[in-house]
């Protein structure tokens, strides 16, 4: 996990911590070799189906973690077969992004999927490329932003103070998914408002209070 220092943040007592490390990720729908993925949630169930097929001919790992790679939620190693098929539980994971990650041999699949009150949603809005809304979750002082960019545009993020002063902004790049906390423990109390844009299509706004 990388971590930037802001001096005009910092000067505004608001520090931000970078997530830009990510992981490999390789274009939603795509697998390497013979290999696909899917995550979904059953009609009228709670449950979510992650289903596999074997990207290679050696025993799998599988692998679901967050955007940042680097909470780990599930793991199974040495799956042996050409397919797997399991259900989860997602009702105690945070609203936000995740990887289903499979390893076999030296073929590796990673296919990004969102989870919104527990439900997983993957397949009809990222098999229409249609666009998702970010996820923003303030918890203990921290604001959590994650994003699915299916489309692949441009997203900048900008932070304004109650007074609409412009605090930090910064170009988050085109990568499919993409996600930043902010640190609000010694910022002042107040309003703040966060706005996500994408590309010349979207603006996404949230409000911060502390």
């Amino acid at each position: 996990m990388k971590t930037t220092n802001f001096k005009t943040m910092m000067s505004k007592n608001l520090m931000v911590v970078s997530l830009s490390a990510f992981f490999l990720v390789i274009t939603i729908g795509q697998a390497l070799a013979s290999g696909k993925t899917s995550v979904y949630t059953k009609d009228n169930s709670d449950l979510s189906i992650v289903s596999v097929i074997n990207p290679g001919t050696q025993p799998m790992s599988i692998t679901i973690e967050n955007d940042l790679g680097s909470v780990v939620y599930y793991t199974k190693n040495n799956v042996s077969g050409s397919q797997y098929f399991k259900a989860f539980d997602f009702s105690k994971l945070d609203d936000g992004n995740y990887n289903l990650r499979v390893r076999s041999g030296n073929k590796t699949l990673v296919q990004s999927f969102n989870v919104v009150d527990g439900h997983a949603n993957m397949n009809d809005q990222i098999a229409d490329n249609k666009d998702v809304a970010p996820t923003f979750r303030f918890k203990n002082n921290m604001l959590k932003l994650s994003y699915l960019n299916l489309s692949k545009d441009n997203v900048e993020v900008y932070l304004y103070d109650n007074s609409n002063n412009l605090l930090h902004e910064e170009n988050l790049g085109k990568d499919v998914s993409l996600g930043r906390i902010f640190d609000f423990e010694s910022a002042k109390p107040g309003q703040y408002q966060v706005v996500l844009t994408v590309g010349d299509k979207n603006n996404y706004t949230y409000t911060v209070n502390k």
